[in-house]
C-alpha cells in the first residue's frame, strides 16, 4: 500500500485488519532500496507513506512504486492518489504528475491498482485527464480495501470449487403450503423435516394448559405466541423467558394474550408456544432471502435479538457446501465468541455448519416457492451437543 500520507497509512492499515488482505512489512533488500529513494524523515514500511515531497519531486512515488514492485512477495500493489480536479497553476506538471502515477500502474509486473483518498465525484477535467491515461481509480480508500478483499474472497471460492468439481446437493422432500409468511410452529415444522433439530412441539391454547405444558417441559420455560400476523414476537411484547412455576406460565399466558391484543387488536391467535429454555454457548441469526438478480442467498450473522445492532453476517449464494459453511462462521467479526471466548465452552460448530448447509439446499430446492427464511435464534450448544432452531419465520411466495 503506498500512498503520500502518513495519516492514510494508519487508515489503510486499520480497514486491512480482519479481513483477507495481508500487509507485511518490506524485505531488507526493499527496505535499503526505498532508503535511497525516500528524504531522510521517510519510514520505509509498508503501508508506505512517500511524504509530502512528491509534491516537489515528481519521480518519488513512481520510483518508489518500481522499488515495491520488484519484491515479488507481494501479490498486488495499492496506491493512494487523488485525481486532478482542474489544471492548477501549472498544467504541464499537473498532467505530468498523474502521467508518471499512470505509467507505474499500467506497467507493474504484479496487479496495481489506483484509489482516490476519498469517495466523490470526479471533475470533467478530471474524467478527461483519466480517460487520457487510460487509468482507473476506486473511489475512496474504504471502498478500494473492500473490492481487493472481496476480489480475493471470488479468486479463493473459484479456485476450490473447480478444484472439488459439480456437486448434486439433495434434500428431503418438503411440503409447502399456502403463502405468506407462516406461523413459528409451522416454520418450526419445515427445519424439522429437512434435519434441523427445534424444541419439542408443545402449544397450549389457555392458562391451564400451559401451566400443565410448562412442568412437563421442565424449568425454567419459555412461552411464545403463535400468530401468522405477528412475524417478530419480540417487538409485539409476544414472548416471556425464564419462567420458573406452573403459575408464572399461566399468567404469562394471560399477560402475552393481553399485550397482543392492546399490540395489534386484529391479530389473530392460535394459542402459545411453551419449551424449555435453553442456555447455548452462543446464538446465531441464519437464514436466507431471495435477489431478484442472483436467487437465494445465505447470511449468518452473530447477536440474536441484536443482530440489526451488531451488523456482524457473512453471505453466500445458495446452496453452500461445508466448506463455505465453516467459512462463512469464520468472517464473523464476533467468531471468538463461537470459539470458547473468556473460559466459555466452544461451540458446536460442525453442527452450525451444517445447519447452514441444509437452510441453503432448503431455499435452493425451492427457490419457486420460499422467499425468505429466518431462524433467529439459532441456538449453537457445546461442542458435540449440537444446535437448536430457538424460533423461525418462513415466508412463502
Amino acid at each position: 500500500m503506498l500512498t503520500a500520507s502518513g495519516g492514510a497509512c494508519g487508515i489503510l492499515a486499520d480497514l486491512a485488519a480482519g479481513t483477507r488482505l495481508r500487509v507485511p512489512d518490506f524485505g531488507a533488500a526493499t527496505k535499503a532500496a526505498l532508503k535511497e529513494i525516500l528524504p531522510g524523515f521517510g519510514t520505509p514500511q509498508n503501508p508506505l507513506d512517500t511524504t509530502g515531497l512528491v509534491v516537489q519531486d515528481m519521480d518519488l512515488l513512481p520510483r518508489s512504486f518500481e522499488a515495491i514492485a520488484a519484491d515479488r512477495s507481494f501479490d498486488s500493489i495499492l496506491v493512494v492518489w487523488d485525481p486532478p480536479r482542474d489544471q492548477g497553476l501549472n498544467p504541464q506538471r499537473t498532467q505530468a504528475r498523474l502521467g508518471a502515477v499512470a505509467a507505474a500502474v499500467r506497467e507493474s509486473p504484479v496487479p496495481a491498482f489506483l484509489t482516490s483518498y476519498v469517495a466523490g465525484e470526479l471533475t470533467e477535467y478530471g474524467r478527461d485527464a483519466v480517460l487520457e491515461y487510460g487509468v482507473h481509480f476506486l473511489n475512496g480508500m474504504t471502498l478500494a480495501v473492500k473490492a481487493l478483499n472481496a476480489a480475493v474472497g471470488y479468486v479463493e471460492t473459484r479456485r476450490r470449487l473447480l478444484a472439488k468439481g459439480v456437486e448434486v446437493l439433495a434434500v428431503n422432500p418438503v411440503a409447502l403450503a399456502g403463502s405468506g409468511p407462516q406461523t413459528e410452529v409451522a416454520s418450526l415444522r419445515i427445519l424439522s423435516e429437512i434435519g434441523i433439530p427445534v424444541p419439542p412441539e408443545r402449544v397450549a391454547h389457555s392458562p391451564l394448559e400451559a401451566a400443565r405444558l410448562a412442568r412437563e417441559a421442565g424449568f425454567p420455560v419459555v412461552l411464545k405466541v403463535i400468530s401468522p400476523d405477528l412475524p417478530h414476537k419480540t417487538e409485539a411484547g409476544g414472548v416471556r423467558l425464564q419462567l420458573l412455576t406452573e403459575e408464572e406460565a399461566a399468567t404469562a399466558y394471560r399477560d402475552l394474550l393481553a399485550g397482543v391484543r392492546a399490540y395489534l387488536p386484529e391479530a389473530r391467535i392460535e394459542g402459545m408456544s411453551v419449551a424449555r429454555q435453553v442456555f447455548p454457548v452462543a446464538e446465531l441469526m441464519a437464514g436466507t432471502v431471495t435477489d431478484p438478480q442472483f436467487g437465494p442467498l445465505l447470511l449468518v450473522g452473530l447477536g440474536g435479538i441484536f443482530v440489526e445492532v451488531l451488523d456482524d453476517f457473512s453471505m453466500r449464494m445458495a446452496p453452500v457446501d461445508f466448506d463455505d459453511a465453516v467459512d462463512m462462521l469464520s468472517e464473523l467479526r464476533g467468531k471468538a465468541v463461537l470459539e470458547g471466548a473468556r473460559g466459555n465452552p466452544r461451540a458446536d460448530l460442525h453442527a452450525a455448519a451444517a445447519c447452514l448447509v441444509r437452510l441453503s439446499r432448503l431455499a435452493a430446492s425451492h427457490r419457486d416457492r420460499i422467499e425468505a427464511i429466518d431462524v433467529n435464534p439459532l441456538f449453537v450448544l457445546a461442542d458435540g451437543e449440537g444446535v437448536l432452531a430457538g424460533d423461525a419465520l418462513v415466508v412463502l411466495k
